[in-house]
Formats: C-alpha cells, structure tokens, sequence
C-alpha cells in the first residue's frame, strides 16, 4: 500500500499520499532548512465564512499549540511555521441577494443565465492555489494569528523543507462522530481555546458585544438574558419561514427579561463579529 498520512475534517477523512526518503536525502534535497521553528500542517476547509463551520478546526489547532507540552508551547507563535492543506470542502453563508447583485439583473434572470453559461460554455477553471491561499488568509487572519505570527504557507507551494519539529493535522471534534477515542478533543481543548482567544481578541470581542447588544457591563447580576436568533437567507433551505411572526409571538411577550436581537447572513459579518455575538449569547436559536 502507497504511505499516506491520516487527516480529519468536518466532512470527513482523508488521506495525504507521501513520499519516504532517508533523513540524509532530505537534507540534500531541502532547500532551506527552518532551524528552531515548528512545522505545522493543518488541513483546513477552501473556504469558510460561518464561524460555526471553522471552529471544527480552529479550536483543535489552538489546543494543540496552546495547550501542548513545553517543547511545542515555547515555539508559539513567534518561532511557528503555519503550511495550510486544503481538504476540499468549502462551506459560505453569502446569501443569493448578494449574488444577484455581483452578477446583476433580477433573481429569475440571474437563474436562467446561469443556467444558460452552463450550458454554452464550460465551467471557469478553478482558482490558482496562490489565491486561494490568499482569500483564505485575508478571511481567516485574525483566527491565524493565534497560531503563528508568520503569513501561513501553502503545502502544495512548499517544495522542499526541513523541520526539526513538524506536526501533522488536529484532533477530531464532530459531535455526530465517535469522540471516545483517544485522539478527539474534549473540553480541555475548549477551556484552552476560550482563553487563548480572550488573550489575543478580547477586548475588541468585548467592545463589538456591547455594541451589537447595547449593553454597557455584561456582569451586571440584573442584566436581561441575551438571545441572538440565526437567520438564513430564505433560498438557503434551512431558514425561518416567518421569523417575524415567530419573534413577535415568541419574543416580544418577554419584554425587559431578555434582549433579542436577529443575527442574519453571517457570510456578511466578519468572523471575529460573528464570534463576539455568540460569545456573549446566553441563548441562541437556529434553522
């Protein structure tokens, strides 16, 4: 059987076919070597712009570093060299409104001429891995930043390479999976990553959730309960068919005892908005 390495996701595993060669050729054939840094490979989504979908591999990254032993804990995340692997699947939030307006004209005609590109013209070839790799540090930025202070690299991009200390992937998170297992994270790894993103985004955190709740001090012992409800665009197929009806018969009747507020189209909201609003929720509501 070819060697391969194990990676998981939260569509899935995959393996990562490699080549075995001997330490005295690898050092022959690097073309640098990164003395004193640590090497992590992580497989992550093409692209992602709902907060809930990238904490499937945000929180074990972060645990894995932070919440390491000594030997990895010293490097981070100054001495950390970050070489992403794209796993194939992409999850976004932009509603079809928002298409529409990109491409122009009304909902019907943007349906009828796509479907009529389809079929005159074959599909565009897909992004180079350099402007992945970019759209997904440009998005994901103030996520990388806990993990390396270095722009991340691209796997496919990096030829040849010599770590002294390199890991592979992260732990498995899904809940619809087996999680007993020994190599799946448990609640240390969230009680890791809580602390380590209030260290590196919680004041900026803490001033968007009093903006988006208008609340001045979330210790106040009287203060109402915040709720926020998650609303998809209506063409997404998992939405609230009268979020208004819903929110006036659900909602409004609580007066003073909570403070709602209806949190729609997270692909528009930058991620660390959306991580403030969550964050700061004691309850939320979702399709």
């Amino acid at each position: 059987m070819e060697p391969a390495l194990e990676s998981c996701s939260e569509t899935g595993r995959n393996r990562h076919f490699v080549n075995l060669t001997s330490k005295a050729d690898a050092l022959q054939l690097s073309e640098g070597s990164s003395k004193g840094m640590l090497g992590f490979v992580l497989n992550v989504p093409t692209f992602s712009d709902n907060i809930w979908h990238n904490v499937h591999w945000l929180v074990p990254a972060v645990a894995r570093l932070h919440g390491g032993p000594e030997s990895i804990r010293k490097h981070v995340p100054h001495n950390v060299e970050l070489i992403l692997v794209f796993a194939g699947y992409s999850f976004t939030e932009t509603p079809p409104d928002l298409e529409k307006e990109k491409k122009g004209g009304s909902g019907s005609d943007f349906q009828q001429s796509e479907a009529t590109a389809t079929a005159a013209a074959p599909a565009p070839p897909p992004p180079a891995p350099a402007a992945l790799l970019e759209l997904f540090a440009r998005t994901q930025e103030p996520f990388l930043r806990m993990l390396s202070s270095s722009a991340p690299k691209l796997l496919d991009l990096v030829k040849h390479r010599c770590y002294a200390n390199l890991l592979w992937g992260h732990a498995e998170m899904r809940a619809d999976r087996e999680l007993s297992h020994a190599g799946s994270i448990g609640r240390p790894a969230f009680r890791t990553f809580r602390e380590v993103l209030a260290q590196f985004h919680g004041k900026d955190l803490e001033t968007r959730a009093k903006m988006f709740w208008g609340v001045e001090d979330f210790n106040q012992p009287s203060r109402a309960v915040t709720l926020v409800m998650t609303q998809r665009d209506s063409g997404h197929g998992r939405s609230f068919k009268n979020v208004e009806g819903l929110t006036s018969a659900g909602l409004e009747p609580l007066g003073g005892r909570i403070i709602w507020r209806l949190a729609g189209y997270l692909g528009k909201l930058p991620l660390v908005e959306q991580v403030a609003i969550f964050r700061s929720a004691d309850i939320m509501i979702g399709a």
